[in-house]
């Protein structure tokens, strides 16, 4: 609160934007705003607070509902809304504020620079956060149960699921776990995999929310990339995207043969499409402008 009383001149026509929904922030602006009717508030919520954590702790959850509590009290004072999912609507309760969607953005002059480098094995590669919410369980099941010596599982990251990957690869020679790597040695492995996988499902809540980022990375990569029907997906990527027939690690067993019978020039033809989709339609240029063209819609 003293930090905007320095920075907001008095009088002035000032729009503030607010990162992430915090509970001392959306407190200090609701108190600012009374006695400051010339500023405007834009939120940008990338996570409902509810589902930030998996924590059991009975204190925590305490805590936590009463944090969310004080949330909602000072939200109304909020003019904006920049959210992740259409499904944030709602638990937000924007009403008829107005409001805009940027599921994500993509910059990176990296990977157009990256050279693919074809390799004759069928190489299904997750790069990611190694977490049993996420799915990765399931893709090492769906892998495993494809009998042919000619695919291989590459996985990059750490997580809670680790130990079990590490485990994996000691029992399937086909699947090699790399650890955590820089990132220019994620991007030429992905350009070097036949296929990208995101094995998290549309169990729990809490996808209805959650756009996984590795989508854009994945999909600008140039090769193409499998995953399930999340509800937060939203439709403009059907195209782009091969989406699993079912929502568990049968589907992407099947799926994942599917691809991998495909030829490599229809491969890559798909993969350059997504990779275009992603370059000409989530550039922080095109993303940022449907807020600015939000704010000056219906500014008041």
């Amino acid at each position: 609160l003293r930090a905007l009383k320095k920075i907001v001149k008095p009088n002035n026509e000032t729009l503030i934007f607010l990162y992430s929904i915090n509970s001392p922030f959306l407190k200090a602006i609701n108190e600012f705003k009374k006695d400051h009717s010339n500023i405007q508030i834009c939120l940008i919520a990338p996570d409902l607070p509810q589902f930030m954590s998996e924590s059991k702790n009975p204190i925590y959850k305490i805590l936590k509902s009463l944090d969310i509590k004080i949330i909602h009290k000072y939200l109304p004072s909020i003019d904006y809304f920049v959210v992740l999912s259409d499904f944030m609507y709602s638990p937000l309760k924007i009403g008829i504020r107005p409001w805009t969607r940027i599921e994500g953005i993509f910059s990176s002059k990296t990977i157009s620079n990256i050279n693919s480098q074809e390799i004759n094995a069928k190489t299904i590669l997750y790069t990611g956060t190694l977490d049993y919410r996420l799915g990765i369980m399931n893709l090492l099941k769906a892998f495993m149960e494809i009998n042919d010596e000619e695919f291989k599982l590459w996985i990059c990251g750490a997580g809670n699921a680790s130990f079990a990957i590490i485990n994996a690869s000691k029992n399937d020679h086909r699947i090699k776990y790399f650890g955590i790597l820089p990132l220019d040695e994620i991007l030429e492995l992905q350009k070097k995999a036949t296929v990208l996988v995101n094995p998290r499902s549309s169990e729990g809540e809490f996808t209805k929310y959650s756009f996984p980022s590795k989508t854009l990375e994945y999909m600008a990569s140039g090769t193409p990339c499998i995953m399930h029907r999340l509800p937060s997906v939203p439709k403009e990527y059907n195209d782009f995207i091969f989406f699993t027939d079912r929502d568990d690690y049968t589907g992407l067993k099947e799926k994942i043969i599917e691809v991998c019978s495909m030829k490599q020039t229809d491969l890559n033809d798909f993969g350059q499409k997504a990779s275009q989709f992603i370059f000409e339609n989530k550039n922080p240029k095109v993303q940022v402008k449907k807020i600015y063209d939000m704010i000056n819609q219906y500014k008041k």
